[in-house]
């Protein structure tokens, strides 16, 4: 399960933080991804940071919904086909990978 959550970020002793976005997977909080929102902190705001996560979350599910899929082009084009498409069955209208996914053309692009 992955949950956006709100981290605070202590990067001195002056007491100041900066609150931004951070994706919370089972093995903890995803660093790399914080360090990314950190580090554009002064010149992204936090809807671009939340969509981001959003954006990294879903991939996150998709590859959790498909660990059989590891190559790299096939598998970064199935997900953004499944962006359009949704992972809905049309014959039984059923989504076997619980992740609902469908986006209009402009928020999946």
């Amino acid at each position: 399960m992955f949950v956006t959550v709100k981290a605070r970020i202590y990067t001195d002793a002056t007491g100041v933080y900066t609150e931004i976005p951070a994706l919370l997977t089972p093995a903890g909080v995803l660093e790399s991804l914080l360090d990314y929102c950190l580090h554009r902190s002064h010149d992204r705001s936090l809807t671009w940071m939340t969509k981001v996560i959003r954006s990294v979350r879903m991939f996150l599910e998709y590859l959790q919904a498909n660990p059989e899929e590891r190559e790299g082009y096939r598998l970064f084009q199935n997900f953004a086909q499944r962006l359009y498409t949704g992972t809905f069955s049309r014959e039984t209208g059923l989504d076997p990978s619980n992740l609902g996914l469908s986006r209009s053309p402009w928020t999946a692009g």
